[in-house]
């Protein structure tokens, strides 16, 4: 078990009220200063520009340093930190960070009707560990706009925070095809078939997941770090040239998961024959690349653009892109198959031999 103790930030008087009877900690800003509700009005700390965004530079160099300051002081106060921030104000990609840097788990504050289907936004619903609602009416409201499952935090001072449980390693065997399916938020599924095994990575965590399904958390920008400090330079380098693009990756829900995957597999002993790539074309496409070096795969590709692209510029870009991807796979599907049909498919991509 691993307890956490509820940090909410907000300067919401409801929720601060809220929060501090069920035993939470309470972070409010005042000005450019961050302090605990009900606390000594000296021990304060100096924020660094708002928002906290990965895309404005929060992350470079100039300014890192006040940002991992405010999660050390946190650090230093609090006992095992858990942050719950509303996914539209200037704490959501804090909170992504926290995850991805320092393991630090969160929950998501809701109120009203704020804007879910932005990256960061998205990242935060699909990655929290439950919601807290102050108006009950939040959540009836939340399930005609949110398709994905979502619980509530516990109304206790500290929460008990179960990791998700993962597959066990998947390693090849003689006469049987392993094959991958790369899913960000869907559920595409292939029928029961000899020879054939299947596992489902995704970014979202269901009750009752099935002994094969990965959980890989979409922590949005935030999720290329994996440590305190500074952006990787090749992270830096990764923003800046989406930066330069008319349609790029960070434009989409799910645009940067691809190097979360990346890093979950590196950390595994798996081997898949096969990787099927479904979804959004600008999330999963480019996973083609790392599954070939890895695995040796072979790719089916049934990702589209889910999106409408109406310049020239942008028209442009995605039609080079697109040639770029089916140029990395090994079959590009149509949309008109059969599961029963993408099931041969894979077998017969399966047969193939493995350097060693």
């Amino acid at each position: 078990m691993t307890y956490r103790t509820p940090v909410l930030i907000s300067d919401d008087p409801v929720a601060g009220h809220l929060a501090g009877a069920r035993g939470w900690k309470v972070l409010r800003r005042d000005g450019q200063l961050l302090r605990f509700a009900g606390l000594d009005h000296a021990q304060t700390l100096a924020l660094p520009p708002l928002p906290f965004s990965v895309g404005d530079g929060s992350l470079d160099a100039a300014t890192v340093g006040g940002w991992d300051n405010l999660l050390n002081w946190l650090q230093k106060h609090i006992h095992q930190p858990m942050l719950v921030v509303a996914p539209d104000e200037w704490a959501a990609e804090l909170a992504l960070w926290a995850k991805a840097s320092r393991g630090w788990p969160f929950g998501v504050w809701i109120d009203g009707a704020p804007p879910l289907h932005t990256p960061s936004a998205a990242a935060c619903m699909l990655s929290n560990e439950g919601l807290f609602a102050p108006h009950p009416e939040a959540l009836t409201d939340l399930a005609n706009r949110w398709k994905e499952p979502f619980g509530e935090l516990p109304a206790t001072p500290l929460i008990d925070v179960v990791a998700p449980q993962q597959p066990t390693d998947a390693r090849r065997e003689p006469g049987v095809t392993r094959v991958l399916i790369v899913s960000h938020h869907k559920e595409p599924t292939l029928p029961d078939t000899a020879g054939l095994a299947v596992d489902l990575v995704t970014a979202v965590r269901r009750p009752g997941a099935g002994p094969r399904e990965h959980f890989v958390a979409d922590l949005g920008a935030p999720g290329t770090t994996t440590g305190p400090g500074a952006l990787p330079a090749w992270a830096a380098v990764a923003l800046a040239g989406d930066r330069d693009r008319p349609v790029a990756a960070s434009d989409h829900i799910g645009g940067y998961w691809r190097w979360r995957l990346e890093d979950h597999f590196d950390q595994r002993a798996d081997e898949y024959d096969v990787v099927w790539l479904t979804g959004e074309q600008y999330v999963a496409a480019d996973f083609a690349l790392y599954a070939k070096r890895r695995w040796y795969a072979r790719i089916i590709d049934s990702t589209e653009a889910t999106q409408v692209y109406p310049s020239e510029a942008e028209q442009a870009q995605v039609a080079y892109d697109t040639a770029g991807w089916r140029m990395q796979a090994d079959a590009v599907l149509s949309g008109a198959e059969s599961p029963e049909e993408i099931a041969a498919l894979a077998l017969a991509l399966g047969d193939h031999g493995h350097p060693r």
